[in-house]
């Protein structure tokens, strides 16, 4: 742990460095139960109401992600971006072979 630097931040730059350090932690933790994320927020002084509005978006957004249904590709769209990967390599194995029948005549 570094000494604490006592110079004042303004508060955008705290914002982000919580929210970095909130991050970290939640990477290395296998995950928070709804009751521990509003323990967190009463800690930091977060408003209830704050809290239920992110909760309900963050249950909408994962409602709209698990509903969302998958358009399955055409067989002409797929045969499309083969060719056009196998052109490109194509031309990228002529512009080196070009640049290499120039260095070594």
């Amino acid at each position: 742990m570094s000494t604490p630097d006592n110079r004042p931040m303004d508060r955008s730059t705290a914002d982000r460095i919580i929210q970095r350090a909130l991050q970290l932690d939640a990477e290395r933790a296998d995950g928070l139960t709804e009751a521990q994320v509003r323990e967190i927020a009463a800690e930091l002084s977060v408003s209830t109401a704050a809290v239920d509005q992110a909760l309900a978006e963050q249950r909408a957004d994962e409602t709209r992600a698990t509903s969302a249904v998958a358009i399955p590709s055409r067989p002409a769209a797929r045969w499309f971006s083969r060719a056009s990967t196998v052109i490109s390599v194509l031309v990228v194995v002529t512009l080196v072979a070009a640049f290499v029948s120039r260095l070594f005549p």
